[in-house]
């Protein structure tokens, strides 16, 4: 067993639960356990994760299902906030997903401004889910309608 005991980061995609905040839970200076994900080559502080260490199937009650099942469907999912990565959703009973700014719209001028007007908080759209990515856990998707409307 290796013992390491360091100073290291994780963004809040990587807390414990999908919705928690850096400031709610964890006061500074608690010791808590984590998971390595990487370090930069150039650099000394590890990026780490609170997440388990299986992702691959969620159990909810009696209902077994593989995270990343949706990937491919149209979903209607519910705009929580916006970031400057993206428009985060929330898709399902718990699951978090980010739609980038460039697949918010289709129109190509589209503005941080207009995506505050057009997905403002708590309201609800449909999006294509066309990925899963499981070092985030987190789903990506587009709310243009040329993506929503292809076949897969």
């Amino acid at each position: 067993m290796h013992v390491l005991n360091t100073i290291g980061l994780i963004h809040q995609d990587h807390m414990q639960n999908t919705w928690a905040r850096p400031e709610n839970g964890y006061p500074v200076g608690e010791t808590i356990s984590a998971r390595l994900l990487y370090t930069l080559p150039n650099g000394t502080t590890p990026y780490l994760t609170l997440h388990p260490l299986c992702p691959y199937v969620k159990h909810s009650g009696d209902e077994i299902k593989s995270v990343g099942a949706i990937v491919g469907s149209v979903q209607e999912v519910k705009v929580v906030r916006l970031e400057k990565r993206g428009i985060i959703f929330k898709v399902g009973k718990d699951e978090k997903g980010i739609v980038p700014i460039q697949r918010a719209s289709d129109d190509l001028s589209f503005t941080e401004e207009d995506v505050l007007k057009h997905f403002p908080a708590n309201t609800v759209h449909p999006c294509r889910i066309f990925q899963y990515s499981m070092i985030d856990r987190l789903y990506i998707g587009s709310f243009q309608k040329q993506v929503k409307n292809y076949l897969m």
